[in-house]
This record gives structure tokens, C-alpha cells and sequence, in this order.
């Protein structure tokens, strides 16, 4: 009964971040490769607050999104403005991907490094992580309806013919990601409280693939 309970439990937690990729991928059609990295982020943020400063671990998942939506800054908006989209934005997004990973596997001693960070309290179990998965699907849904959700199919679709008519893509492409970027963070948190430990390694090419894998299924 626990191995079924820990294998929901990872199943939930895989699909908040899953409902990032509908929202980037599915519905805004910006291909990614490097999600694993914002994964990384929050993961190992979220850690650290509850690990070295206490935080409540609830509060520490929710702001590991926040630094994970902070970093996809980085290499969203100097891409999205540049108009890189396709294999072009993949490939961005996997670099980023790879450089968070080898940059976590070099600092010490407050990440620990390559043999990664332990002693992270366990408190993801399967109620929180069905708490979570039932929020951020019932926010996937109705973003979908609404009216952003709508402008980000028409950029999928059409996305010369929405930006005459008026449709801001880069400001629309960008708001995509930071959602995106967020709900892989919070993935993240609930998977580093789920674990105790987490090493760089975790968070490998293999994890976009996967998330990418579960989208397409």
C-alpha cells in the first residue's frame, strides 16, 4: 500500500508541472527542452528555506515557484524579444536547462555540490501533493477558457495573424512562461519534500523529456 501511495503521490506531483508544459507548449506551442532546470530551481530553493531558514514548508514550495518563474526571466526575455521560437527556443531553453544543473553542482557548501543538498524535511505526502495537483488543474482549466488562454492559442494557431491584429506575442509568449516556469518550481518543492534529498543529477534532460513525454500522451 505505501508503494502505491508513493507512486500517486509522484504521479501528482509530475502533473503540476505537466500542467505547466499544456500551458507553454500545448496552448502558447513554445517547444521546451529545459524545464527540468526550472524543476531544479525550486527544488533547491524550496529546500533551503525550509532546511536552513524554517520556513513553513507550504510557503517554501509557493516561493520556490516564485524563484522559479524569477529565473525563466533570464532566458525568456532575451529570446521571446528576439523572436526565437521552434527549435530555436528548445535548444535555449535546454542550454539554460543544463546550466542551471552544472551551476547547482559547483556550489558549496550551501546546495551541497555534486552530492547534492540533504536533511530537507519530508512533508510532501499524497494529500498535499492531490492538494496541489487539483489547484493548479483547476487553474490550467479556466486559464485555458479565459481570455489570455485564447490569445495564447491564437499565437500557437496564427502568430503573424495575431500580431496584426493587435496581440502583444512577446508580452503574451512571456506570461506563458513565467506560469510555466512557476508551476515547475512548485513541482519542484513538493518533489525536494517528497525526496529529503536532492542532487543535481535529478534534474537531468531526461525530466524535460518525461514532462514532455506525459504532454504528448
Amino acid at each position: 500500500m505505501e508503494y502505491i501511495s508513493g507512486v500517486a503521490t509522484l504521479a501528482l506531483i509530475n502533473i503540476v508541472a505537466v500542467c505547466g508544459v499544456i500551458i507553454l507548449t500545448g496552448f502558447t506551442g513554445l517547444f521546451s527542452l529545459g524545464h527540468a532546470g526550472l524543476v531544479a530551481i525550486g527544488a533547491y530553493a524550496a529546500g533551503i528555506l525550509a532546511k536552513y531558514y524554517h520556513v513553513h514548508f507550504i510557503l517554501a514550495i509557493l516561493l520556490g515557484g516564485l524563484f522559479s518563474a524569477a529565473a525563466s526571466i533570464i532566458v525568456g526575455y532575451p529570446t521571446l524579444r528576439g523572436k526565437l521560437k521552434g527549435d530555436y527556443f528548445a535548444i535555449a531553453m535546454l542550454g539554460f536547462a543544463e546550466g542551471i544543473r552544472l551551476l547547482l553542482a559547483n556550489i558549496y557548501p550551501l546546495v551541497g555540490g555534486a552530492t547534492g543538498l540533504i536533511g530537507i524535511p519530508r512533508k510532501t505526502n499524497f494529500t498535499v501533493a492531490a492538494v496541489f495537483a487539483i489547484v493548479f488543474i483547476f487553474f490550467t482549466v479556466n486559464y485555458t477558457r479565459s481570455q489570455h488562454g485564447k490569445l495564447a492559442l491564437a499565437i500557437r494557431e496564427q502568430e503573424i495573424a495575431a500580431e496584426l491584429v493587435g496581440v502583444n506575442v512577446t508580452r503574451e509568449k512571456m506570461k506563458s512562461l513565467l506560469i510555466s516556469a512557476y508551476f515547475a518550481g512548485v513541482a519542484g518543492g513538493l518533489y525536494s519534500m517528497y525526496y529529503g534529498f536532492i542532487t543535481p543529477n535529478t534534474f537531468a534532460a531526461t525530466m524535460s523529456n518525461d514532462l514532455l513525454a506525459v504532454w504528448g500522451a
